[in-house]
């Protein structure tokens, strides 16, 4: 015999307190851990900032414009990605655009919350439906990260058999990653997640079958999707040719990846302290001075971070004075 629905309800809703209760202090443990890992990847490092310093000024200005141009290409990338989520042709200036206001907003909420925002009230603005609009939202970044973790997973075994280590791996590094698998699977198992994980495949999963068969839609997704990792990493090794380093390219495209990954998993924007103390660790592991590793990832920041955050202010400005968000 059938329950009555209020019977059959209890047992989510007594978990659902649980749970509740649970996620702020799962949320304030990545943090702490994320910023554990900061500090002890950068604190030894302190010393040799001066010196990076120096090396960022003496950096070779043809290979710095090259660093340069790539800094942009994610963002031509990401607007490709877009495109393929959204079923309606969009002008790509004004995606773009899009893209590069977001620059500016990624500083003022974590883990890109207001570029998620500020590109569905553009799609909003911009007559697709609301419901196409935070569907097509979530789609690109569901497939962002998962090109990101395709790229890793494809180059990963490639580097590891062009690579000899300078030295062992850190002492702490399996320590953090059976911490950080711990908690990952306490989120995933817990009833919110749960509740959550099947809201996500409801908005996203008609919007993949519309892509997946549309051939045109379905390669700017996943191309451009791809391209944002790649060329963000790109970016990495130019700013290591610009300051005369030299380090296998496939090497520090896995090694960039996988310190990104890591960054994804904290609260900070765009994963400063743990993917920068990652990445540094990682360069000097390869043998890469440790002044000079410092020196690329300050530039990488200066060129893809810092940089960016001014003309990402104007555009979002003009955008907002033409009424497109």
């Amino acid at each position: 015999m059938r329950q009555p629905p209020a019977l059959a309800a209890a047992p989510d809703g007594a978990s659902r307190p649980a749970a509740e209760r649970w996620r702020p202090w799962l949320r304030a443990t990545l943090l702490l851990t994320g910023l554990v890992v900061a500090v002890r990847l950068l604190a030894p490092q302190a010393e040799e900032v001066p010196a990076s310093l120096t090396a960022i000024l003496d950096a070779h200005p043809g290979w710095l414009v090259v660093a340069v141009g790539l800094a942009f290409l994610p963002y031509l990338a990401a607007a490709l990605a877009l495109q393929g989520a959204v079923p309606q042709r969009l002008p790509y200036r004004h995606l773009t655009q899009i893209q590069v206001a977001g620059a500016f907003a990624t500083v003022i909420a974590p883990a890109g919350l207001a570029t998620l925002a500020l590109t569905a009230r553009y799609l909003d603005r911009a007559g697709v439906p609301r419901a196409q609009a935070v569907a097509a939202v979530a789609t690109a970044r569901i497939a962002t990260t998962a090109g990101h973790l395709l790229l890793l997973v494809l180059l990963a075994p490639i580097a590891l058999d062009h690579v000899t280590l300078n030295a062992p791996p850190p002492h702490w590094l399996l320590p953090a990653t059976a911490t950080a698998t711990g908690i990952a699977t306490i989120l995933r198992r817990s009833p919110t997640a749960r509740a959550r994980t099947a809201t996500l495949n409801a908005w996203i999963g008609d919007p993949l079958r519309q892509v997946a068969p549309n051939g045109p839609r379905a390669g700017l997704l996943a191309g451009g999707s791809m391209a944002i990792s790649a060329t963000r990493a790109m970016t990495l090794y130019a700013c290591l040719l610009t300051l005369g380093a030299q380090a296998p390219l496939l090497v520090v495209i896995a090694l960039f990846l996988t310190a990104e990954a890591a960054g994804m998993l904290t609260t900070s924007p765009a994963g400063l302290g743990v993917m920068d103390g990652i990445a540094i660790t990682g360069l000097a592991t390869l043998g890469v001075a440790t002044a000079t590793a410092i020196a690329a990832i300050l530039l990488f920041r200066l060129l893809t971070f810092w940089t960016p955050i001014i003309p990402g202010a104007l555009t979002l400005w003009r955008l907002h004075h033409h009424r497109l968000v």
